[in-house]
């Protein structure tokens, strides 16, 4: 069966520099909420534009201990439920403190997308040899005994020069729906159908 979009966010509906959005009527956009405290320059743990990604603005936490929690999604329409993004690590030096963790749960469980530490004595930490990649895809897939998922971005960061960065982008839930009931019933009753009008042609009832 055909894979569909479960929800999603590009970013573009939340005004610049929000850090928490809550969807209005007629808005498509995953909400979400944005806890932080600034640790660095030129803190930021909000949406803002950029030349670098695929599309922009983009969900960044800059300067601060940051975590974003988006809403949850309801998944007892769908199977083989999947969720992917776009994510960006600034190409700078990493120390001790600095994390990247990104995670879906469904409130009891979770699962980690992408978990990354900083480390002051290793110039090739995980944070730092992502950083050579510009955007890179993050994705992975939901358990399909979940009934909902939540996905949580949360962060460190702490440069004095504002060069230590994480940007998020192109989030993207999808699945397969479940049929109704009712459609079940019906390709049922076709089949039953088809097997007693060939049972009539072939002289006998299957």
């Amino acid at each position: 069966m055909q894979r569909a979009r479960i929800g999603y966010s590009e970013m573009s509906e939340p005004g610049l520099g929000a850090g928490s959005y809550t969807p209005g009527a007629g808005a498509s956009e995953l909400g979400f909420t944005t806890t932080s405290t600034n640790q660095g320059a030129s803190p930021l743990a909000g949406t803002t534009g950029t030349g670098e990604a695929p599309t922009t603005p983009v969900l960044m936490h800059r300067g601060v201990a940051a975590t974003t929690t988006f809403n949850s999604i309801n998944l007892a329409a769908w199977d083989q439920a999947r969720v992917s993004m776009m994510v960006r690590i600034a190409k700078t030096g990493y120390e001790d403190g600095d994390f990247l963790r990104i995670y879906i749960t469904d409130g009891t469980a979770t699962i980690d997308l992408l978990n990354e530490l900083g480390n002051t004595a290793s110039t090739t930490d995980a944070l730092e040899v992502l950083a050579d990649r510009a955007y890179f895809r993050v994705e992975g897939v939901i358990p399909d005994e979940w009934n909902s998922v939540r996905l949580v971005i949360s962060s460190s960061s702490n440069s004095t020069q504002a060069a230590e960065y994480y940007s998020i982008d192109s989030i993207n839930f999808t699945g397969v729906a479940v049929p109704e009931p009712t459609s079940v019933l019906a390709l049922c009753g076709v089949s039953f159908l088809l097997r007693w009008r060939i049972g009539l042609r072939r002289g006998k009832v299957l």
